[in-house]
């Protein structure tokens, strides 16, 4: 071990170092002793910090817990909830449905809505219709409060109720739907007012139009639902109910203007409904609407019920009144031609024709047809075989001289001044008719018509009596009118006589095959007087008529000196009588009417039918 010894320089510095470092010691220390004080005053104000944090954090943790419990621990009803104005806090289900019994009695037992409509009274009675509170559902609504939602809502609910109350409110009434509809349909059907539809009238030139009133009746949907909501807050004092008013219905002119317009129409007869031409069909005036016009009244109305809108209207021509007056009352025409009622078979067609004629009406525009309204000539219907000239001979047909009727009508046509439609002449000259008056008919190809083209109804009287048949046309005249018919004979074509052999003629025997008649080519004019002056002179026909030679059969090899046979039917002489509606008398003709017989064919021209079928006449 080595031990040195310090100098006396060491020693010193030593001893000045150790008296250095003893006296940082001791500031050392008493900043330690100071450090040490402090420290303890800092300790104590943590620990009470602490302590009120605990005490806080106690506090919010409980406050808490008794949120929740109070959210969803807590069993009876909040304080502050009430239903219907009734206290209903801090109680359990079965004391809340206690208390719903005993004011469901003080609510509802014995009560009445008065119910006001158009100032007559009307009582709803909550006993009659079963109303009462639904005790479940209203108890379920009480205890609900504040128990739904989140915790924050459920709170919130809960703090609101405490300080502010809680009206629970709900559909919680009970009531009988059917017998409360059933007093509220009678309610209806004794306030219910249809009001008037809007209606119009035609008076003159006036459409008087009546907008109607206003209907009112109960939305029974609507009275319905207040009632309830009455019931349900206990309401029972009496109110007024307004009934709904809305239009009867709408005026709509433009369907007015399509009901009213119409053409001016005249009188006439329905003879499709009554054939007699008894049954007179009314007059109708024209009618015109200015639907702007109208719609402008309409418009400026203010409130008037009753507008007068004016029409135009046009008067019909021929009134109801007027045609009654009028109807049938003069004679257009009369003609009567003659025929040899020996000849029974051909009388009788002519009867038979003359009663299908006879009564038939037209109205204004009508045509008549002869072979429509006589028909077809058979057996059947009651025609018999009579002469008639087919294919240039004189034959037997059925139906043969009602020919005498159609022709007699178109004399009757011509001196009533109406307009031919239809008219073909004979093959051959008849007896009964003068030159251009005759009218040939055959059922199926050749008809002979005419039109009503007068303003008034015609009708045809036609009989035969005796030797004589008459054709009258009734109607209306006009005008001071007369018909005048004038004929010109064009050509003449003379008939031969011929001598014809025939084997089954006997020996100094002869028989007449027919007798002979002269061709002619004619015109004939129909001349109109008014007043006495002519007025017009029109062209009527052209009729053309074969010849007919007078044919002789005799036996072969017979010299000129024969004895005739009897012939087919002897001569009927007749030149066939009229008189126009004027009275002017018979028609007028250039030349003398041809030699007449009994035997003439009423064949439909003086050609060939286009079919190449034999042509039968009805003469």
């Amino acid at each position: 071990m080595r031990f040195e010894l310090m100098s006396e320089q060491e020693f010193v510095h030593s001893n000045e170092n150790e008296n250095v470092n003893t006296d940082t010691k001791a500031e050392d220390t008493a900043v330690s002793h100071k450090g040490k004080r402090a420290s303890g005053k800092s300790s104590t104000g943590k620990k009470t910090i602490s302590i009120i944090a605990i005490v806080l954090a106690g506090m919010v943790l409980l406050c808490a817990g008794f949120s929740v419990w109070a959210v969803y621990g807590y069993k009876n009803t909040y304080p502050g909830v009430s239903f219907a104005g009734a206290d209903f806090s801090y109680l359990n289900e079965d004391q809340v449905k206690t208390c719903l019994d005993k004011m469901n009695d003080d609510m509802y037992k014995g009560k009445t809505i008065p119910v006001i409509i158009d100032g007559k009274t009307f009582e709803i009675s909550a006993d009659e219709i079963s109303a009462s509170i639904d005790k479940d559902m209203a108890a379920n609504e009480i205890m609900q409060c504040g128990r739904q939602g989140g915790i924050a809502e459920r709170f919130s609910t809960v703090v609101s109720a405490y300080f502010n109350g809680c009206a629970v409110e709900g559909d919680t009434l009970s009531v009988d739907e059917g017998k409360l509809n059933e007093k509220v349909a009678e309610i209806a059907s004794e306030t219910n007012k249809d009001g008037e539809k809007p209606s119009y009238k035609i008076e003159g030139d006036i459409l008087r139009l009546d907008l109607g009133s206003l209907k009112t009746y109960v939305d029974e949907q609507e009275l319905t639902a207040v009632i309830e909501d009455r019931l349900a807050k206990a309401d029972f004092s009496e109110f007024e109910y307004a009934p709904v008013t809305a239009s009867a219905g709408e005026v709509n002119i433009k369907w007015i203007k399509n009901a009213i317009e119409c053409e001016a129409k005249d009188a006439y007869l329905d003879l499709e409904n009554d054939p007699t031409g008894e049954t007179i069909s009314p007059h109708q005036d024209g009618i015109e609407l200015d639907e702007s016009r109208a719609n402008d009244i309409i418009s400026k109305s203010n409130g008037e019920r009753v507008l007068e809108i004016p029409i135009k209207v046009t008067p019909a021509k021929i009134t109801t009144e007027f045609l009654k007056e009028v109807l049938f009352r003069d004679v257009l025409a009369d003609v009567t031609t003659s025929l040899n009622p020996g000849l029974v078979s051909r009388t009788s067609n002519v009867r038979l024709a003359t009663s299908f004629v006879n009564g038939v009406i037209l109205n204004p525009g009508e045509e008549f047809s002869y072979n429509k309204v006589v028909g077809p000539r058979t057996y059947e219907r009651g025609f018999k075989d009579a002469l008639v000239f087919q294919q240039g001979e004189i034959v037997d047909g059925t139906g043969g001289g009602i020919c005498q009727v159609s022709s007699t009508l178109y004399m009757a046509t011509l001196r009533a001044d109406l307009k031919v439609t239809a008219r073909r002449n004979h093959q051959f000259v008849v007896s009964y008719t003068k030159l251009g008056e005759d009218a040939t008919v055959v059922y199926g190809s050749q008809d002979y018509k005419f039109i009503n083209d007068s303003e008034y109804p015609i009708k045809i009287v036609a009989a035969l009596n005796g030797s004589k048949l008459n054709v009258v046309f009734m109607g209306t005249k006009t005008q001071n009118k007369e018909v005048k018919l004038e004929t010109t004979v064009l050509s003449r074509t003379p008939y031969e006589r011929k001598t014809i052999e025939d084997p089954s003629i006997p020996p100094g025997k002869s028989k007449v095959k027919s007798e002979g008649h002269t061709g002619y080519k004619t015109q004939t004019y129909r001349i109109v007087y008014i007043d006495g002056k002519e007025v017009s002179r029109t062209l009527e026909n052209t009729s053309t008529y074969i010849k007919l030679d007078h044919v002789i059969l005799v036996s072969p090899g017979s010299t000129s000196t024969v004895t005739p046979e009897e012939t087919t039917a002897p001569p009927e002489q007749t030149t066939g009588s009229e008189t126009a509606a004027t009275g002017s008398g018979e028609t007028s003709a250039t030349t003398p009417p041809p030699p007449q017989t009994e035997t003439e064919a009423d064949t439909a021209a003086a050609t060939e039918p286009a079919s190449g079928e034999a042509e039968q006449n009805e003469p």
